[in-house]
């Protein structure tokens, strides 16, 4: 297999998956975005490729897939081909249509600041639309919101009631099956492993698989890190990553990602 990943930055993640790929023969290569040029004719190059990180450049990154796609080749995720102008509050939209539990959620931006329906709560929770590894996640309270949307460079975000989670997990799903899953486990209200949660091993159940495997069918995401959190016995979604960081996935759970990863690559290739 002649595999091809693309993401803005390297990562543990990437190199983790070459090495597993060189292990079962397979050739790879790295490259960023914008050095790589999307054609509408283009030669069959790569068997497989594989698209990462791509924060800030989402154009080219889908012109890059159509044209990947279009000589024949492999491309994940294949939401990049068929779908445009995915954020945060469409996934959101996405949980809802599937059936899945989720906070309260709205469009924000300064014409929409004076319709919220959040007069009496104290806290509530802002999301820039394509933030990532828990940045552009914000507790504010509800009263400094005009100040806070007009301070900012962002114009566009998501704004949720808060709910004070009594547990959040991380499941990883590949190929609409789930690996396992851990427990984020941080004082702070905002558990993220990139901000200093520690990750520790959680039973996947029945439900919470189904749950997550739903979540990453409802955003066309093949591979994924999903984030539930429980609240009065009800899993809520949070979060279906396209491209998750797996690190203390490995460490906690003892499973093999990147392998497989490798190993969807292959099925899908063929």
């Amino acid at each position: 297999m002649k595999l091809a990943i693309i993401s803005i930055e390297k990562q543990f993640e990437t190199e983790r998956i070459q090495e597993e790929a060189l292990k079962r023969k397979h050739e790879v290569y790295f490259f960023s975005p914008e050095n790589l040029q999307a054609e509408i004719f283009p030669k069959k190059i790569f068997d497989v490729v594989l698209f990462r990180v791509l924060k800030g450049n989402p154009l080219q990154s889908r012109a890059l897939a159509l044209s990947f796609y279009s000589a024949g080749t492999k491309v994940i995720d294949e939401k990049l081909i068929h779908m445009l102008g995915k954020n945060k509050f469409t996934n959101y939209y996405s949980f809802f249509k599937a059936g899945l539990n989720i906070p309260k959620t709205f469009f924000l931006n300064e014409k929409t600041l004076f319709s919220l329906p959040f007069e009496q709560a104290e806290w509530i929770v802002v999301k820039e639309l394509e933030g990532k590894r828990g940045e552009g996640v914000y507790k504010i309270q509800f009263s400094e919101l005009h100040s806070f949307v007009s301070a900012s460079k962002e114009k566009d975000f998501l704004v949720q009631e808060f709910i004070p989670f009594e547990k959040e997990l991380r499941i990883m799903v590949i190929g609409g099956k789930a690996l396992g899953a851990f427990e984020k486990q941080s004082v702070h209200w905002k558990k993220n492993i990139a901000q200093e949660a520690k990750a520790v091993p959680f039973k996947l159940t029945k439900e919470i698989s189904g749950i997550a495997v739903k979540a990453a069918k409802s955003t066309s995401i093949e591979i994924a890190g999903v984030d539930l959190a429980l609240y009065k016995k009800k899993w809520f979604v949070l979060e279906t990553n396209r491209s998750p960081q797996f690190r203390a996935f490995e460490e906690s759970t003892g499973i093999n990602v990147a392998e497989k990863i490798v190993e969807y690559l292959e099925k899908k290739k063929q």
